[in-house]
């Protein structure tokens, strides 16, 4: 390659990009509780809508990138439709009598957008660099993304407040359409190799043990995620309930999210050390302990943002360490699609399944306390799945 370090930059990027508009709903949903006939179940079923459009197009649009050798395209893409979705969430604050129908379109186009990153921004890596050390670049990557998910909160936030719901938005969209442009620039005299195998020798080497494999990880990862990613989508709102300030929501959020900047390649790369077994044991259960201190103790709020930034630490690696387990276990040849279906049905869908369980609680007016320990139990089921992760690619390989 002409610049090895040009696919880890531009991803990166990217990364920044996608996991910063991961967070921009659940940011605008404090806000948007101010428009006349939106409420806390009706923005959460939202929410749902992208979640879930996310999850299931990651698979065959990782396919389908595959099939045409468009990795770069695609992604791209991904990034420009989030940013062209922020112009619609703006409408709502100037039209409120049309704000559920140009909400739910742009969460439509937000969840276009954010099913493209996570698969192919790991192929392309894999397809960067040694294989045996992808994990330690996912890692590195996945740290820009935890960087994006932690500044965007402030970001919102600030540009909200000092430049008008209008302005402020305005400007984060554009950013992400200049970024999406920059990025297939940069990497458009790149090719990443498509498969080389026919269907029929796809087929078969799914079915050599890493069919298996794939649907247990999907499943443990899909119960992981009904925690995992079901709660955050409405931290913000329970940080508002508990410090009565968006401005202090938002700084909360920022510092503690920072902790997945360390978390990301320091996960990364104990799974290329470990191997991705024990990482995502260590992971899983010391998120359970923290998020469970982050709860007994939100009265006490030094303690309680302290727990939840642990939380952050440990919790905001699934993409170096699912996605760098996938890499090491499954062919190259199959690794694209393995990875969209671990990563669109069992990390996507299974946090929007969290969103839409909190969301019907809340509706039957359970607090979001309450709420939080329910759907930590999945946590703890996806945690004693864990032992058995390999059980079918030592039977076979």
């Amino acid at each position: 390659m002409k610049n090895s370090l040009m696919p880890f930059i531009m991803t990166s990027l990217a990364h920044f990009v996608n996991d910063g508009y991961n967070i921009i709903f659940s940011v605008l949903i404090t806000y948007y509780l101010f428009v006349p006939g939106l409420t806390l179940p009706i923005l959460g079923a939202v929410a749902i809508v992208y979640t879930v459009t996310s999850g299931l197009l990651s698979t065959p649009l990782s396919l389908a990138a595959q099939r045409m050798g468009q990795h770069v395209s695609f992604m791209s893409l991904g990034i420009l439709l989030q940013g062209i979705s922020v112009f619609l969430f703006i409408i709502p604050f100037v039209y409120h009598n049309m704000a559920l129908v140009i909400i739910v379109a742009g969460a439509l186009l937000l969840g276009v957008g954010q099913s493209t990153y996570h698969p192919l921004g790991a192929f392309i890596i894999s397809q960067s660099y040694k294989n045996e050390k992808a994990a330690s670049y996912m890692g590195l990557n996945g740290s820009f993304g935890s960087l994006g998910r932690a500044a965007f909160p402030s970001i919102i936030v600030f540009s909200i407040e000092f430049l008008g719901y209008v302005m402020g938005l305005a400007i984060i969209g554009i950013l992400a359409i200049i970024s999406a442009l920059l990025i297939d620039i940069m990497l458009r005299s790149y090719k990443f190799k498509q498969s080389s195998m026919g269907k029929e020798k796809q087929k078969a080497k799914l079915e050599k043990g890493f069919l298996a494999f794939v649907i247990y990880l999907t499943i443990m990862s899909f119960l992981r995620a009904i925690f995992f990613n079901g709660t955050f989508i409405y931290i913000p709102q329970y940080f508002v309930e508990l410090t009565k300030s968006h401005a202090l929501m938002g700084i909360i959020m920022t510092v503690s999210l920072l902790m997945a900047v360390i978390g990301q390649p320091l996960f990364g790369h104990l799974t290329t050390k470990w191997g991705g077994k024990v990482v995502v044991a260590i992971t899983t259960i010391f998120s359970l302990i923290t998020f469970s201190l982050f709860l007994f103790y939100s009265k006490i709020l030094w303690v309680s943002v302290t727990s939840f930034a642990l939380f952050s630490l440990f919790s905001l690696t699934s993409f170096p360490v699912l996605m760098g387990y996938v890499n090491q276990k499954i062919p190259k040849e199959i690794a694209t699609v393995s990875s969209g279906v671990v990563w669109g049905i069992g990390v996507v869908l299974g946090g929007a399944t969290g969103i839409g369980m909190i969301s019907i609680m809340n509706y039957y007016h359970y607090s979001l306390a309450y709420s939080f320990w329910v759907v930590m139990i999945f946590g703890v089921i996806s945690a004693l799945m864990i032992p058995w992760l390999e059980i079918w690619l030592n039977k076979e390989n």
